[in-house]
């Protein structure tokens, strides 16, 4: 039997109401287990509201090389993501300006990370700024590619752009130390 609460009989600035003076206030289980429920679906596993979130991932480029020319990824709501990979020097781990273009949309946060395709060559990540120089849709940062001492190195360029309440991924691929 679930312990009993008595309402007090004087409350500033509530008092409880006449009819319920003086009597316990008793919640029966399954109403206890109905706001458990409510508040447990409220709440969402993770502990806030849950929110849905998308995400859409573009159409696969494979025929394009980040380092040699500028790569569109489409997706299918019409939007792109154009990644271009300037090297700022010749020497294995030189820097790479990362420059992005966004297409029919405006993310809030952009982020670039670099991950050997078949070989792990540590975290590189990159949180992109807007171009202070280009228009809305233009971002960039600075990334170094570590440098692989077997021959040349497939690399997957991974983009997220965060807008509204979901993200676009992208996914490009290139090859560093190739001829």
């Amino acid at each position: 039997m679930p312990p009993s609460l008595s309402l007090p009989t004087r409350s500033w600035p509530l008092a409880a109401p006449r009819w319920l003076r003086g009597r316990p206030l008793r919640s029966p289980p399954l109403l206890r287990l109905a706001l458990a429920v409510l508040t447990a679906a409220a709440l969402g596993a993770g502990g806030v509201a849950a929110l849905p979130w998308v995400t859409q991932q573009a159409t696969p480029v494979t025929a394009c090389d980040a380092l040699r020319q500028a790569c569109t990824a489409r997706f299918a709501d019409g939007t792109t993501l154009t990644l271009r990979l300037q090297p700022q020097g010749h020497s294995a781990g030189a820097p790479l300006r990362a420059s992005v273009q966004t297409g029919g949309f405006a993310p809030r946060s952009l982020t670039l990370d670099l991950d050997g395709e078949t070989m792990a060559m540590g975290p590189n990540h990159l949180d992109l700024q807007p171009d202070p120089a280009g228009a809305n849709s233009a971002w960039q940062g600075d990334a170094a590619l570590s440098a692989c001492l077997s021959g040349p190195m497939g690399w997957v360029a991974t983009l997220r752009a965060r807008s509204g309440l979901g993200e676009r991924v992208a996914r490009l691929r290139f090859v560093s130390g190739a001829p």
